[in-house]
């Protein structure tokens, strides 16, 4: 078995619609974390560190009311694991372990 455990970060503005306190624009230094599993390696590698990183490079410095309806850590979360999901289907036969996203340092969404 093998495993990979990538880690980064993007910074990003949003509001939550309705909320009362996070209904205002504001920011985040959005932390990630990622693991994904394999049984057999392919071409050397589980995955490239690279794309599974640019599933939340291209979220940095943008506005993500642009992006999600409701930018919430747990909608952010599923979209990484969905296209997690895909890039483990095409370069692996693995599978996505978890997809954990802070928003601060307390708080945390983890998808699995």
């Amino acid at each position: 078995m093998y495993s990979l455990i990538v880690k980064g970060s993007f910074s990003a503005a949003h509001l939550l619609p309705g909320h009362p306190t996070c209904g205002v624009l504001h920011g985040h230094t959005w932390k990630v974390e990622v693991k994904l599993s394999c049984e057999k390696i392919k071409n050397d590698m589980v995955v490239d560190f690279a794309k599974v990183k640019q599933t939340w490079r291209q979220f940095d410095h943008t506005y993500l009311n642009n992006v999600f309806n409701m930018p919430t850590a747990e909608n952010i979360a599923d979209y990484i694991f969905q296209e997690l999901v895909v890039l483990t289907s095409n370069s692996i036969n693995g599978y996505v372990d978890y997809v954990r996203i802070w928003e601060s340092d307390d708080a945390c969404c983890e998808v699995s």
